[in-house]
Formats: C-alpha cells, sequence, structure tokens
C-alpha cells in the first residue's frame, strides 16, 4: 500500500490568506499614517490569532501509509499504528463532519476541512479491521458533505478588510 497526504481545503486556503494579507496591510498602513492607537490595537489583535490560524491551516495534513496513520499539525505530529485503533465513528454536526479514531491512549478527530475527506475516510476504512468500524461511517462516505459556509465567511471577510484598506488608502473617494 501507499502513502497518502490529505491537507486542508485549498479553497479555505486561499481565502484566509488573503484576509491575513489584507489585514497585515491595515497595520502597515496604521502605523504610517495619523489614527487613533485604538485602531492598530484592533488590527494586531485581530491579525495575531488570524495569522496563527492561517499557519496552523498550512501546517495541517493527514498521512496514511501501510504502518498506520500521522496527523501533522503546527509544531505537533501525532502518530498510530492501524493495530493501535478501536473504534472508527463519525460526528456530524450540520454540515461539519469529523470522523473519530479512538484508541487505548485517547481520542483523535479529523474533520471535512480537509480536501478528498470521503477518499481519507475510504483510506481509514481499508486499512482498519472492519469490526472496529461503525455503520455510520460507511454513511458518510455516502453523503459526502461538504461544509462551505467557512470558505463563504473568509471570502465575506476579505471584501470588508478589502473595503475598509480602500477607505484607508482613498478616505474623500
Amino acid at each position: 500500500m501507499t502513502f497518502k497526504r490529505y491537507r486542508i481545503r485549498k479553497a479555505f486556503l486561499v481565502p484566509l490568506g488573503v484576509d491575513t494579507v489584507l489585514l497585515f496591510l491595515l497595520i502597515v498602513l496604521s502605523l504610517l499614517t495619523p489614527g487613533h492607537p485604538a485602531e492598530r490595537i484592533v488590527f494586531v489583535l485581530l491579525f495575531l490569532p488570524l495569522a496563527y490560524l492561517l499557519l496552523e491551516m498550512i501546517s495541517r495534513s493527514t498521512v496514511t501509509g501501510p504502518g498506520g496513520i500521522e496527523m501533522k499539525k503546527l509544531l505537533r505530529r501525532k502518530s498510530l499504528s492501524w493495530e493501535d485503533i478501536t473504534s472508527v465513528d463519525t460526528v456530524v454536526l450540520g454540515k461539519k463532519a469529523y470522523v473519530t479514531l479512538s484508541t487505548k491512549k485517547g481520542f483523535y478527530a479529523l474533520s471535512n476541512a480537509h480536501e478528498h475527506f470521503t477518499d481519507l475516510i475510504q483510506d481509514i476504512v481499508e486499512r482498519t479491521e472492519k469490526e472496529k468500524i461503525e455503520k455510520r461511517v460507511f454513511d458518510l462516505i455516502e453523503q459526502d458533505i461538504r461544509r462551505r459556509s467557512d470558505i463563504f465567511g473568509a471570502w465575506i471577510a476579505a471584501v470588508l478588510l478589502g473595503m475598509v484598506l480602500y477607505i484607508r488608502i482613498f478616505p474623500g473617494g
């Protein structure tokens, strides 16, 4: 069997990156032009968690291979062998879906923010003993739930930040 890498959807990463860049430009502009100090503080307070979120999402990946599954996040890495997994189940909350991997040592969740999420689930199902897999997992493969509201929200934020940036650069018109 081969190794397969699953990352966070680019459709979400692109607007999140645009949001981060636009907010950074607003910080730079607020430092170079006269303005209220509270404005700078607000921009920085918004920028810091947004930049962290972007770095976290860019670095996040899940790799499946013959020996097990490896989940990577910013400065963290977890590896599980297929034998360590005691149960595979799902949690669905509206359009947000998770496949959950239970072990004797803990509980791990993979969200449908991953590209090719149904392929990831299928890959886990193929490599895990059938008696450890709940029926809902197969239902989730068939449903292929995709969440688009996070992408839409990130693009709305980009438009709003772009408008604020435009107003800051061209205050009179």
